[in-house]
């Protein structure tokens, strides 16, 4: 797809949103401007009032020994004996994997495309590193490339996502101006970006709700201090 087409797709995004109706000077793919973030230390307690809502938990933590702690707790939680994980410069630096290496989880191997395919449908918990949190709707945006495969985010049971204090948006409008940025930045955008608002739900036709029926059961988001994850330039 060329960066045309994808910048006629973008603007067809902020239309649907309600942006103003934009001329044909759109189409060349000028930049809607900077990405607003949120101020670190804004409060947080919209944020987990829409996670709970979602059947998700929250966690806002200080420091990589609360986040040991917080991990260890999950793996007791769900009996966590396999896991997939991004290959993402910020689960290296907070040390994801050896934590799980001391815990006894067995990391399924990523290299070996259709080796990966078979253990992935079997994992127990997927950790992930997302791109922004919305605090209006509570929900987790996650990209996808081959060093971070969709799968760690839809089938294990429990997803845990990373992100950092830093990467708040205040509503989905401001989603687009990252959007475009990735787009500048790289020259095109992902191959899929995932909004994530809480465990997989679904209902049946009495509308009896069923958590984890087409993907995780369980959404643990955890923020942490910008300075220990650098999850955005």
């Amino acid at each position: 797809m060329s960066p045309q087409a994808r910048e006629k797709i973008l603007s067809a995004v902020e239309l649907a949103l309600g942006f103003p109706k934009r001329d044909e000077e759109i189409l060349k793919g000028k930049s809607t401007g900077e990405v607003h973030w949120l101020n670190p230390s804004a409060p947080w307690d919209s944020v987990e009032k829409e996670l709970s809502a979602l059947s998700a938990r929250f966690h806002r933590i200080e420091d990589t020994g609360q986040l040991r702690d917080l991990l260890g707790s999950i793996v007791e939680e769900y009996g966590v004996r396999s896991a997939l994980m991004w290959d993402h410069p910020s689960l290296e630096k907070l040390k994801v994997a050896q934590f799980l290496d001391e815990r006894g989880v067995r990391r399924v191997d990523t290299s070996d495309p259709e080796k990966f395919r078979i253990e992935a449908a079997k994992a127990d918990m997927g950790i992930t590193a997302a791109e922004a949190l919305i605090e209006e709707s509570g929900a987790i945006v996650v990209r996808s490339s081959r060093e971070m495969p969709r799968a760690v985010s839809l089938l294990p049971p429990v997803h845990v996502a990373i992100v950092s204090w830093a990467q708040r948006i205040s509503t989905i409008w401001d989603i687009v101006p990252l959007w475009r940025s990735w787009l500048e930045k790289e020259g095109r955008l992902p191959s899929a970006v995932h909004f994530i608002t809480g465990p997989s739900r679904t209902a049946d036709i009495e509308l009896t709700l069923v958590l984890g029926a087409h993907g995780p059961k369980a959404l643990h988001v955890v923020a942490l201090p910008e300075e220990l994850i650098s999850l955005r330039e």
